[in-house]
């Protein structure tokens, strides 16, 4: 201390012993205030932010080929922090057109402890990569998952039970359509597996129809079938009957008496004898090694099945690549053949897959054989039959102008001049153009004419100006006129069922024109309902909006709208007609209609199959009459084009009607027409040849209300019945 003090000479005895005394105070109270920090322990950390797990996948697994339309992405949150949960899932996509675009948002709650399960539905516009962002409440970001998908477009198995069959069925191909050759080649057998709840080991499937576009056959054991219910059942459902296919493993014969299974096969059905002699003659398939050479021609080969049977809808020869893929005059083995059944009941026809209903658009299959059991697990004849089904389910979607979820293949261009307010402009733009030319002759030669006859050329200052004036403001009448200063939307749907069916899968286009530049918020019409903007480089809302899910039906919020133009909204959703539908019956040199949708059908273009002339037209069919094509309607020549080529696929031609129907009908009905043809694609037949076709608008009420906020201007709904049934 002195040492410390000696410096400081100038200072006196009373103030060195002053400084002292401080100086020790010091040091004992930093002292203990030590002592008393090491009693105490570290300082107490600030409560941990609960921030989960997650852990995310395609519903169906990585293979998904999510080219084909929507699919759902399950991700998996975990909480394993004392506190409550509360964030939101956010699924993000980019493309070629698009940059980390936020495709679907969902609220989550997660309990402390707890794990739950959220379905987050895509349509990706190209590929690119995609990811699940797991944010807080203020935006923090928790955790980030990178999604596997693949881009491709090709025949998809599902295998909800039977795990093991999937490594048996990977070395196999399918013969498929080719859409921009028109020919039949082959593509690779895709698979896939659900996802399993951890907790209870169910698969968690689907709980949106539209989010199984991609699959081409779905199989599942009878059990299990049995046991679904609410939204996945609701989403099996409209799925099958908007084109699906669902085979079923019958795991126990009291499974035929359950609801769910008598429903999708049209009644009690029970095992009977299994057809051996015909089914001992199909073919075996062939595993797929290495690549198969579509261009090459072998010639006819004794290996290829019967064409019939594998379209199982249309006749069309195998191009050389698919007659590779089977091979004939394999016997049955033993064990394969001690365990084939037959079934009978209800809806159900013989096929070569066991026994077969129809079920809307769809198909369901009871398997009369195991795949999974020890005897069939590598037989080649079960893998052929698996092969076929899922090449003619690939080969029904065709029938389909709109299958549910899939993706766009045509041009929508004529869908969205028929939504587009400013087409009606057009005149508008005519008037204007005249009012320019007669302004410009006014304000120029005539009126300096007229004020040189009368010497007042100071007058030109005057009645100059006046004319530029009137000009003006008629040009913008013209505008407010055709265009309007009010935002308004326009609906148009097409619903499509099978003859005789309540209910139909339907694509609703909807679109909002407004006069300002913002954000629309477009809500979906059902809970089941999966909405997406358009896809053309020009469409403002190509590039935006989010799909919010909640417990009500989802909403497309953010969409960009610019001033004066139409953002068109697509909506994959089911649609009701009415008690029983459209009931298609067959009647002495043709067919019968039942109009039972409740409303009055216009504008009704009949497909009758095998007759020369196929086209018959009814101006309208009350609600509750019935008709018959032999009877006084006009008859068309045809409707109806072939395209050149191994398939033939029935197209829709407007050309005939004008033939034969008043001008104003023929440019109504072929504009609505060709603009649904024109969006579905080259490949989609319109008219099979095997089965009537039914085409029509349903009457309805002038629109009221509103869109999602906007004015609804005009809703048409219009119907493709395909095929025969309902009652008389």
């Amino acid at each position: 201390m002195s040492s410390l003090l000696g410096d400081f000479s100038h200072v006196n005895e009373a103030q060195r012993r002053r400084a002292g005394i401080l100086f020790g105070f010091g040091v004992v109270m930093t002292g203990m205030a030590l002592s008393g920090r090491a009693e105490a322990g570290p300082p107490a950390s600030a409560p941990s932010e609960p921030t989960g797990t997650l852990s995310v996948e395609g519903l169906f697994g990585a293979d998904t080929p999510v080219d084909s339309g929507w699919t759902e992405v399950l991700a998996r949150v975990e909480n394993s922090t004392p506190r409550t949960l509360d964030a939101s899932l956010e699924l993000s996509a980019s493309s070629y057109r698009q940059t980390d675009h936020v495709a679907a948002r969902a609220a989550v709650h997660v309990d402390p402890g707890a794990t739950t399960y959220v379905r987050l539905p895509f349509l990706p516009l190209g590929s690119g990569r995609s990811s699940v962002v797991l944010r807080a409440d203020d935006g923090k970001v928790l955790r980030r998952e990178d999604v596997r998908l693949s881009h491709e477009r090709a025949p998809f198995l599902v295998l909800v039970d039977g795990a093991s069959l999937g490594a048996a069925l990977r070395s196999y191909a399918v013969p498929t359509w080719d859409s921009p050759a028109g020919r039949n080649t082959v593509s690779p057998l895709t698979l896939g597996t659900p996802s399993a709840d951890r907790a209870t080991g169910d698969p968690i499937l689907p709980d949106r129809a539209a989010a199984y576009a991609t699959v081409s056959v779905m199989l599942m054991r009878s059990d299990r079938l049995a046991r679904l219910q609410g939204t996945e059942l609701d989403a099996v459902r409209g799925w099958v009957s908007g084109g699906g296919a669902l085979a079923v493993v019958v795991a126990r014969p009291e499974d035929l008496r359950e609801p769910n299974v008598v429903s999708f096969v049209g009644g009690q059905a029970h095992r009977a004898a299994a057809p051996l002699q015909k089914w001992s003659t199909l073919p075996s398939a062939v595993k797929k090694n290495g690549a198969f050479d579509d261009t090459a021609d072998d010639g006819p080969s004794s290996d290829s099945p019967p064409r019939e049977r594998l379209a199982g809808v249309v006749s069309y020869p195998l191009a050389p690549a698919a007659r590779r893929l089977w091979k004939t005059g394999v016997p049955l083995a033993p064990a394969v053949q001690s365990g084939l059944t037959g079934f009978a009941g209800g809806a159900l026809e013989e096929s070569d897959f066991g026994a077969t209903a129809r079920y809307g658009l769809g198909e369901v299959h009871l398997l009369g054989f195991d795949p999974s059991a020890p005897a069939m697990l590598d037989d080649a004849w079960v893998h052929g039959r698996i092969v076929e089904m899922v090449a003619r389910a690939w080969d029904r979607h065709g029938r389909v102008a709109f299958p549910v979820g899939a993706s766009d293949t045509g041009d929508g261009s004529p869908i969205r001049r028929m939504l587009d307010p400013n087409e009606s402009f057009r005149p508008g733009l005519a008037i204007a153009a005249l009012l320019l030319l007669l302004y410009s002759v006014a304000a120029g030669p005539v009126l300096f004419r007229t004020m040189r006859k009368r010497q007042k050329p100071l007058m030109l200052l005057k009645w100059a100006p006046a004319l530029s004036a009137g000009a003006f403001l008629g040009i913008v009448g013209i505008g407010l006129v055709t265009k309007g200063v009010r935002g308004r939307a326009r609906q148009l749907t097409l619903v499509e069922a099978n003859a005789g069916e309540s209910r139909g899968t339907a694509r609703r286009f909807r679109g909002f024109y407004g006069s300002g530049s913002g954000t629309l918020a477009v809500r979906g019409s059902e809970p089941g309902s999966l909405l997406s903007t358009g896809r053309g480089d020009d469409d403002p809302g190509s590039q935006g909006g989010t799909l919010r899910l909640g417990t009500g039906p989802g909403v497309l919020e953010g969409i960009a709208s610019a001033p004066w133009q139409t953002v068109v909204v697509r909506e994959d959703m089911t649609a009701s007609l009415g008690a029983s539908g459209v009931s298609v019956l067959p009647a002495d040199g043709g067919l019968e209609l039942v109009n039972e949708s409740g409303r009055e059908l216009r504008d009704v273009l009949v497909h009758v199959p095998g007759q020369a002339e196929r086209g018959v037209y009814f101006a309208s069919i009350a609600s509750g009459a019935r008709v018959r094509t032999d009877g006084a309607a006009v008859k068309l020549p045809t409707f109806v084009s072939r395209y050149p080529g191994d398939r033939p696929v029935g197209r829709f031609e407007a050309s005939p009607l004008r033939g034969v129907l008043a001008a104003r009908d023929a440019e109504r009905i072929g504009e609505v027409w060709n603009a649904f043809a024109s969006a579905t694609g080259s490949q989609t037949d319109f008219f099979p040849e095997d089965v009537p076709v039914v085409l029509a608008e349903l009457a309805g009420d002038p629109p009221s209300g509103d869109d999602s906020g906007v004015r609804l201007e005009s809703s048409r709904t219009l119907v493709r019945i395909v095929g025969w049934g309902g009652a008389r």
